[in-house]
């Protein structure tokens, strides 16, 4: 019925915003979208200014003087006519079925206007404006209209006048850009344009249902926030400027990486470090590799397909290793543990035969735990064995076959460079000699008989080859 209608303008406890329109038979309302999806955040323990509009049927949402996008629906036909006998309330409504019908938190001025206004006005008005036709600003610590209505509110219940008010014509209209999000053993570096003026901004961290999982203050362009994030979960970043009183929007969410690749293989072949890997969930742009040699970053790669290459020259004295993290976009997760890189192939290789099998040996390698052991007959390499260490007894022989043999060390994931391969003797070579520990002493052949040496560490010091007799 005519004079049953009304309009209210309502903060949620989840800090979105709804201006609510109805005729006492059908309604229509707009509303705002949650903070982490339109970057406008109300409940924050900032001031801001909310300003319902409507403008020829259509409604409208102001929010620290911008325009934001609303949602809107109804039953009814709008413009509805809103004319009601009911009093005008502050911090409540007398709406029964309003499930949040009482405003829990301060309110610095309340503006009623005729018409639409051009746009909401941030400053501090005098009371003869235009147009308006209530405004209480609570000056005087009562519910005075400062406007030629006249219209003086009374309180209802206990109502607390409380200084200082909201700094009026203070406004934060730009959200900052985040450049940058590292997340590794703990702590998310963020980095990000600063808003123009502003010297304070909020850093946090959501989940993937948009719960807050930390927000930690900043008075730079950057932050180490300090926050424990799970492999298996997805999380996003945003950062906001803030004033003493007041913030600005939130900048777009950023997705983070939680999660390390997981590394399949680690080659080095003398110039170039292979890594084989696959990039875990999320890294939409593959991983990032580093290379680190005693302790400095020698060679980087990024790329989406395994495996990637690191070109850069290690010696045997150097302490060498990789290390793998996803990357999508600007953000980066965390590294892998460093894998250890095998710099130089095994040294005083020897290539024997019983003439039943190949017998292949060589000098322990520092940082090996195993090795690899090839085979090559006639040109031809064989299946790589896993050898645990010198020596490895490995192919049978085949008459009038050429063979050769090379080693490489491996440790877990990792191997090295091959070393040159040894020539072998041919089936004709009929004994070899072992001594107590297993070392080679002598081959002999119809025409040759070659003598080893060793020192007490077991590395061979001398091979002498004299004529069969």
């Amino acid at each position: 019925d005519r004079g049953q209608g009304g309009f209210l303008l309502l903060v949620k406890p989840d800090g979105t915003v709804s201006f609510d329109t109805d005729d006492g038979m059908s309604f229509w309302v707009a509303y705002t979208a949650p903070a982490v999806q339109s970057g406008v955040t109300i409940n924050d323990g900032y001031w801001h200014h909310v300003a319902g509009i409507r403008r020829a049927g259509l409604l409208e949402i102001h929010i620290d003087g911008r325009n934001v996008p609303v949602t809107a629906t109804g039953s009814g036909r709008t413009p509805l006519d809103v004319d009601n006998r009911m009093r005008l309330t502050i911090g409540t409504t007398d709406q029964v079925q309003q499930p949040y019908r009482a405003f829990d938190g301060s309110i610095g001025a309340v503006a009623l206007w005729r018409a639409a206004r051009p746009a909401p006005d941030l400053t501090r008005l005098t009371g003869t404006e235009t147009g308006l036709v209530g405004y209480w600003d609570f000056s005087a610590r009562d519910g005075s209209d400062l406007s030629a209505a006249g219209n003086t509110m009374a309180p209802t219940g206990p109502v607390a006048y409380v200084s200082p008010g909201p700094p009026y014509g203070q406004t934060i209209g730009e959200a900052p850009a985040l450049t940058r999000l590292d997340y590794d053993a703990g702590t998310l570096h963020a980095e990000w344009r600063a808003v123009p003026s502003m010297l304070a901004y909020d850093v946090e961290v959501l989940d993937a249902d948009n719960r807050q999982v930390v927000i930690v203050p900043a008075r730079t362009i950057s932050a180490d926030v300090p926050v424990t994030l799970s492999p298996a979960a997805r999380y996003r970043a945003r950062v906001r400027a803030v004033g003493s009183q007041i913030s600005g929007p939130w900048s777009a969410p950023v997705p983070l990486v939680s999660a390390v690749p997981d590394v399949s293989a680690v080659q080095y072949d003398g110039t170039t470090v292979t890594v084989a890997f696959t990039a875990p969930s999320g890294a939409t742009a593959g991983v990032g590799a580093e290379a680190v040699v005693d302790g400095k970053p020698a060679a980087t790669a990024t790329g989406t397909a395994s495996p990637l290459g690191l070109r850069t020259a290690i010696t045997a004295a150097q302490d060498a290793k990789v290390r793998l993290r996803g990357v999508a976009g600007i953000a980066s997760g965390p590294w892998t543990t460093p894998v250890p890189v095998i710099a130089t192939a095994p040294r005083g290789l020897l290539v024997a035969t019983d003439g039943t099998h190949v017998t292949v040996s060589w000098q322990p390698l520092a940082g090996a735990a195993r090795y690899g052991v090839q085979v090559i007959a006639d040109g031809v390499p064989g299946a790589v064995a896993d050898a645990p260490a010198s020596p490895a007894g490995l192919t049978a022989l085949v008459a009038g076959v050429a063979y050769q043999a090379r080693v490489r060390g491996r440790n877990g994931v990792s191997e090295g460079p091959w070393s040159p391969a040894a020539t072998g003797p041919y089936t004709r070579h009929q004994r070899i000699t072992r001594d107590g520990l297993g070392r080679i002493r002598g081959v002999d052949d119809e025409d040759t008989r070659t003598a080893y040496e060793y020192d007490p560490l077991g590395n061979v010091t001398s091979i002498t080859t004299t004529p069969a007799v």
